[in-house]
């Protein structure tokens, strides 16, 4: 399937906010995808733990907005990343320029939802309470989350039961 979103992403128009695939070769028993490789570059979760784990309110705004039109350009093309976390955007240091990466958990967009795993702690509410979850929300929820580390240096909701109830605690030096 990642060779196959990679491929769907490569339709114009193109979104300077990801990662292409070069090339890529089949094997017996794998695939080999060749990429695009920013240069210098580092993920965000990296960024973060050279920054005291948080970034400015302007540094992450800047940088989410990025993040925003790369997730906003594969749900256009009609692809769910299913794994946006910190990890999975580069930043090249040079330009401030962020790169979404790493389509191997993604899938096509079905207006039916998704009941199979998802991956990381990003997982929204409905994912425990229904056992099904959308793309759009889901997208819009794991980018918040992401913000929210970027600014207080912590995961919004530390576990499977904060996430349920909804229990968010805001850091009163974040701007109203």
């Amino acid at each position: 399937m990642e060779v196959a979103l990679n491929l769907l992403l490569k339709k114009a128009p193109l979104c300077s906010n990801i990662v292409y695939m070069l090339e890529w070769f089949e094997e017996k028993d794998q695939h080999i995808l060749i990429l695009e490789y920013p240069q210098p570059c580092l993920n965000l979760k990296t960024l973060l733990r050279y920054n005291n784990h948080k970034l400015t309110e302007t540094q992450a705004r800047g940088l989410l907005a990025q993040a925003v039109r790369a997730a906003k350009h594969c749900m256009n093309q009609g692809i769910f990343h299913r794994d946006l976390k910190l990890n999975n955007l580069l930043l090249n240091t040079r330009m401030m320029e962020v790169k979404l990466i790493d389509f191997g958990c993604g899938d096509l967009v079905k207006d039916s939802g998704y009941r199979y795993e998802f991956r990381g702690r990003h997982r929204p509410p409905e994912f425990y309470t229904k056992r099904k979850y959308h793309a759009g929300p889901t997208t819009v929820w794991t980018l918040g989350l992401m913000l929210f580390q970027m600014v207080t240096g912590r995961p919004a909701f530390p576990t499977k039961e904060d996430i349920i109830a909804g229990d968010l605690t805001f850091d009163s030096s974040l701007s109203g």
